[in-house]
């Protein structure tokens, strides 16, 4: 007789002996093996869970398979008995300590305030710098990003022209159809918006500005908003609780966003994303912008489009140019006419000028093959 001798091997054998007795669960997960056990129940279970990471936990990688069509939603950043999210403190020297450029903490985050059309503060799109009508000496690289219109915040529409460019480029899950064009799928997939319970509905209405902040259903109670399932979701976008009005995103949201939206759409796309900044570290150089771009993948920008002095705006990159001693980058803004590319000095934030550089984050996507599937009888052998 074969004895199960631990809990996560009755709860690997209840998966697989007693299907018709499982639910959505939501579990509260404190360390590694609580963690390996809820994946294992998510996986098999044909149901929506939830699984909520209690702040500081120490968790290792694990891949576990899990049923296609069913979503496991994992939130972390919880209070011990995950009743509330928590806000992570910030990484701050003490007074007269140094440290070395690879020590050093990442910059404060910064947040983009624009709408959804440019303001007459901000100055139009130069015609005349179009490839299509420069004439000879310029040096111009230019990739063949999709063009989508601000969608409910530049961030997932800045983002959603990067999740575009890549599914057309061989992992075409990442919208549904077509994404060479911005289609209903491709709305749906940058921002949810059903009437009911999408990301508008639970994030944006109503839709504030500020400095008068509407709560939402990111606040507590946790469980009263809809599953994530769009970039729009998992960057935060319009979400009370990390201070955003309406169209508002953080900057050190954009990565995990990238992440998070690829692997919800399918769990083999792995995502590779670096951070840079213009004048904290000077790690985004123009020898970084023309590598990217040279190699076929568009970066996105975080930028000072009025010349305040202050971020306010993400631009997706999708070319550079030369002229002379100067330096530009190409991108596309979000705004009307949106297919015209914007060609702005390469050159960082200053209150004299307008478009200058905070920083900027590369992109680009693999895709694993999953191991395979282990019969249940001989999952619990190994285990023993």
């Amino acid at each position: 007789m074969y004895i199960l001798t631990n809990k996560k091997q009755f709860l690997l054998a209840s998966l697989f002996l007693f299907p018709s007795l499982l639910f959505s669960e939501t579990f509260c997960i404190k360390n590694q093996d609580e963690f390996v056990d809820s994946l294992a129940i998510s996986a098999q279970n044909s149901e929506n869970d939830i699984i909520y990471i209690v702040q500081d936990s120490e968790l290792e990688n694990i891949y576990i398979p899990s049923e296609q069509g069913y979503i496991i939603q994992i939130k972390s950043g919880y209070s011990s008995d995950c009743a509330s999210r928590l806000i992570l403190p910030k990484v701050i020297p003490e007074a007269g300590q140094l440290l070395l450029e690879s020590e050093m903490p990442p910059p404060e985050p910064q947040q983009t305030t624009t709408g959804p059309t440019a303001t007459e503060k901000i100055e139009s799109k130069d015609e005349t710098l179009q490839p299509s009508a420069v004439g000879g000496g310029a040096d111009i690289t230019v990739l063949g990003v999709p063009a989508y219109a601000w969608r409910h915040g530049c961030g997932p529409t800045a983002l959603g022209m990067i999740v575009g460019y890549w599914d057309g480029r061989g992992y075409d899950k990442l919208f549904d159809g077509d994404a060479t064009t911005q289609t209903e799928s491709v709305d749906q997939g940058m921002a949810s918006q059903n009437g009911a319970s999408g990301h508008y509905e639970d994030y944006s209405l109503p839709e504030d500005s500020y400095p008068n902040l509407e709560l939402d259903r990111s606040e507590d109670p946790v469980g009263d908003e809809h599953i994530s399932d769009s970039i729009a979701d998992f960057m935060f976008t319009s979400w009370s609780i990390a201070d955003n009005y309406y169209g508002w995103s953080w900057s050190n949201h954009i990565t995990p966003a990238f992440t998070n939206y690829l692997q919800s759409r399918d769990s083999s796309y792995v995502a590779i994303t670096n951070t840079y900044y213009y004048d904290y570290d000077s790690s985004l150089s123009w020898d970084v912008l023309t590598s990217e771009i040279d190699a076929q993948r568009p970066m996105i920008f975080l930028v000072d489009s009025n010349g305040d002095g202050y971020t306010d705006h993400f631009v997706t990159i999708v070319g550079y140019r030369v002229e002379g001693d100067t330096q530009y980058y190409g991108c596309l803004d979000t705004w009307y006419p949106y297919e015209t590319i914007r060609w702005e000095e390469f050159r960082g934030m200053s209150s004299s000028y307008a478009w200058g550089i905070w920083g900027g984050y590369s992109f680009d996507v693999e895709e694993i093959s999953k191991p395979p599937v282990i019969a249940p009888w001989l999952m619990l052998l190994l285990e023993n």
